[in-house]
């Protein structure tokens, strides 16, 4: 079975330097998204930046996916056009999907590159699902609500997509990554110790701030996991990894 291979781009150079001091940052949605496909039967690849060589990475497995996609935010943009062009000169016949922040904001600009064959706006687990399943079965690309794809060489945006039920969708495979790359020493106030991970207590915010993603595209709703499955998943952690502190990696926890 071919796999679904998602990607994690470098920042600019600029960026890149400054990031290679700290601790990785825990690719929540590349890992919610390789769950959900991994729920669905698929054979899922992710390929971290933060952690390993992607273009090495990429070389290995890109004859043996079905289709490759990159979480992108503006930051991402100049590595992921490098990394697209680099597929398409191997295999140009790979799909490749951009999703995340930029896409979302610029989706005409996004799909309007040569090496860019669909767009996923906002939330990817559903859309891209339907687009895998499509592709698969040569189905209908203007029911997938969420998707941006070049029809004669034009751009065609479809309907929105509601946003998922975070209650609903199976708890993160933390196994889809090597998570002891993201295990950090917890430090907080001069206060050292304890096996620390990031978790996600829900998507969205309830504020206005005028530079964020949720004010921008206009949809503020904050969609909370219940504490029944946030326990859970602290549950998790710790008996699997020996985690003792966690931290929350949601789009208000700053």
């Amino acid at each position: 079975m071919k796999a679904i291979t998602i990607v994690l781009p470098n920042p600019k150079e600029e960026f890149a330097q400054a990031a290679g001091k700290r601790i990785p940052i825990l690719p929540m949605a590349l890992l919610y998204i390789g769950t959900y496909l991994t729920e669905k039967g698929f054979k899922v690849n992710l390929i971290d930046s933060q952690v390993e060589d992607v273009e090495q990475k990429l070389k290995e497995v890109i004859d043996d996916s079905l289709l490759i996609g990159f979480s992108v935010m503006t930051t991402h943009v100049y590595h992921a056009l490098k990394l697209s062009d680099m597929i398409k000169s191997i295999n140009k016949d790979i799909p490749i999907v951009w999703g995340g922040v930029h896409p979302s904001l610029y989706p005409v600009q996004t799909i309007s590159d040569k090496a860019v064959d669909y767009v996923v706006m906002e939330e990817g687990e559903e859309t891209l699902l339907e687009l895998i399943n499509a592709l698969q079965k040569k189905g209908d690309l203007s029911k997938i609500k969420g998707l941006v794809y070049k029809k004669d060489g034009k751009p065609i945006i479809n309907q929105s997509r509601n946003y998922i039920d975070v209650n609903k969708i199976t708890p993160p495979k933390w196994d889809l990554l090597d998570i002891e790359k993201y295990i950090y020493e917890y430090n907080l106030g001069g206060r050292k110790g304890g096996r620390t991970i990031a978790i996600q207590a829900g998507r969205g915010c309830v504020h206005r701030c005028a530079f964020c993603i949720n004010t921008v595209l206009g949809k503020r709703r904050w969609r909370p996991l219940s504490a029944k499955n946030v326990l859970n998943e602290m549950k998790l952690v710790k008996e699997k990894y020996n985690i003792e502190h966690v931290s929350f990696n949601d789009d208000n926890s700053s």
